[in-house]
């Protein structure tokens, strides 16, 4: 902590806030201090629900990180973020849960909650790893990679006291004590994606629509873990060399649900179908080997019907985000692609069955 006052706005930022918050972290030497603080926005990949910014520093004495990442809430959104407690995930997780989880995360040099919709986080910048790309895909080796590191992030937090104990986080990325009033954006999102969904995808809408909440609760149900809520490529870097390392960024649909969320997330959007026959499987193993190396069990029937539950959960985001005001062209395109894959994976492991199940 700083007795610096945070900002929460580029605006705000100065060079003693970064200066005092490298100090604090342990990130800078004492007799060193940050001589200039230059700010560059991250541009479209920079998240739709935050300001980011890359922060290039110049130090006085022995250098601390020559890069940062700062972080702020959008005025845009500040409404639906505080509604759903967004940015207070974020900052909660960094607070509570990341230096506790095998899964890499940007060290947080600091983080604080302002006013509704106030926040700013002051991230490691995660060079030399590069950041993933929901359009380009992965190749197999990097989505492995994927699988085990959630794996174990997963396994980590299976069926724990203290995230049953986080009031902050909810049940499921919308909360369930929310799902109703989301569910007919659902049902208007499904109307609206016309030719993106695939046939029998489109036949279902209806019951789709009807299914959303109990499609939640059924994703919800104990035991549960930690979850990213955001689990796609866009939200991950990966080094270079082997083996593979795995870093997650933007916490801020973190939430407690059902393991396979993520993954079916993760696969099911960032998987062209071409390669999803060579890759899904693989993935889901290592997935499952990395929970029990953990020390987790995941009853397979069960894991097999929570991942299908969790593909027709993951529609549910990317249709509703793309009938939702667009903050970039990048984000219509990644939502229109993200709604393809999705029915794609949804059709091939015949996902729809699983509505028949629903209480």
């Amino acid at each position: 902590m700083t007795s610096e006052a945070p900002p929460f706005g580029i605006e705000g930022l100065t060079t003693a806030w970064v200066d005092a918050s490298l100090h604090a972290s342990g990130a800078l030497p004492a007799a060193s201090h940050v001589a200039s603080v230059s700010a560059k926005p991250v541009g479209e990949r920079g998240g739709v629900n935050g300001d980011a910014f890359h922060l290039a520093l110049t130090y006085e004495g022995e250098p601390g990180p020559a890069r940062l990442v700062a972080k702020f809430g959008t005025p845009g959104v500040r409404g639906v973020a505080v509604f759903q407690g967004w940015y207070e995930r974020e900052v909660r997780f960094y607070e509570q849960f990341a230096t506790r989880t095998p899964l890499r995360t940007p060290q947080a040099h600091a983080v604080a909650l302002g006013g509704p919709g106030e926040c700013v986080l002051l991230l490691e910048h995660l060079d030399p790893l590069v950041h993933g790309d929901q359009e380009r895909s992965c190749t197999l080796e990097q989505a492995l990679a994927v699988a085990r590191a959630i794996g174990a992030h997963h396994a980590t937090w299976w069926g724990s006291p203290e995230i049953e104990a986080a009031e902050w986080l909810p049940d499921t990325t919308v909360g369930l004590t929310r799902a109703s009033r989301v569910a007919g954006a659902f049902a208007r999102a499904l109307d609206g994606a016309g030719t993106l969904l695939t046939p029998d995808v489109r036949a279902a809408r209806g019951r789709l629509a009807e299914a959303y909440v109990p499609l939640l609760e059924a994703i919800a149900r104990p035991p549960r873990t930690l979850t990213h809520g955001d689990f796609r490529l866009d939200n991950l870097f990966f080094s270079e060399g082997a083996p593979i390392e795995v870093a997650a960024i933007d916490w801020q649909f973190a939430c407690r649900t059902r393991g396979a969320y993520d993954l079916a997330y993760f696969l099911g959007l960032d998987l062209e179908p071409s390669a999803r026959a060579d890759v899904e499987g693989p993935g889901i193993e290592a997935y499952l080997e990395a929970l029990a190396a953990g020390g987790a069990t995941y009853d397979r029937a069960e894991f097999e019907r929570d991942y299908n539950i969790a593909l027709l959960a993951s529609l549910a985001v990317f249709t509703i985000g793309a009938g939702s005001p667009s903050p970039n062209p990048r984000m219509d395109r990644v939502h229109a692609q993200g709604i393809e894959r999705l029915c794609a994976a949804i059709e091939a492991r015949g996902a729809l069955g699983v509505l028949d199940s629903l209480g």
